[in-house]
């Protein structure tokens, strides 16, 4: 029986500024739990102290050189899924369509936990393959609700491809979709 003092550190050695959660009671298996919170990338450790109870004295997990108990956190690995569109919002990734029409590109981040932020890039390529320079950029373009697209325009005739970049935030890493390639057609007479 009894409860306990959660001190929570944003350090991985039990030093510094901490948040203190006390008086937390054990249940009827003497286990205790901290509240839960949402981390972001970095480090942090948690001492642990033990009021005691009628049976048992209090103790300590860190003070006096004794646990402290360490946790690093890395960022989320994020993954850019990519589509081209046309102004009907068809996905034409992969395809060929006729001179004069609209396309654009459609980009969201991958997630596996909180939805991203932060903002991404669309590379615009004069080739199928993504090869060398980008002919223009767009960028950056921020997310909402983890989700950009670039801005409509008529291509002329030809192959092209589009490369979206992801810059990241504090929760997740960086990253670069897929070559998209599409091809634009002469109209048939």
């Amino acid at each position: 029986t009894g409860t306990v003092d959660f001190k929570r550190y944003a350090t991985i050695d039990c030093t510094g500024d901490f948040d203190e959660e006390s008086n937390v009671p054990l249940d009827g298996n003497g286990i205790a739990e901290s509240s839960s919170f949402t981390t972001v990338p970095g480090f942090l450790s948690y001492a642990v102290h033990y009021d005691g109870d009628p049976n048992y004295e209090e103790s300590y997990n860190h003070e006096g050189g004794e646990l402290c108990e360490p946790l690093t956190i890395t960022q989320l690995q994020s993954g850019v899924t990519t589509h081209v569109h046309d102004a009907a919002h068809s996905n034409i990734t992969g395809s060929s369509v006729d001179v004069g029409t609209l396309v654009h590109d459609n980009a969201v981040v991958t997630q596996n936990g909180p939805v991203p932020t932060g903002d991404v890039t669309f590379a615009l390529f004069n080739n199928i393959s993504c090869a060398g320079s980008p002919t223009s950029s767009e960028g950056p373009v921020a997310l909402v609700a983890g989700q950009a697209e670039s801005t409509p325009f008529a291509p002329v005739v030809g192959g092209y491809g589009y490369q979206v970049s992801y810059s990241g935030d504090e929760h997740y890493s960086g990253s670069v979709g897929e070559c998209e390639p599409f091809t634009i057609i002469r109209l048939d007479s």
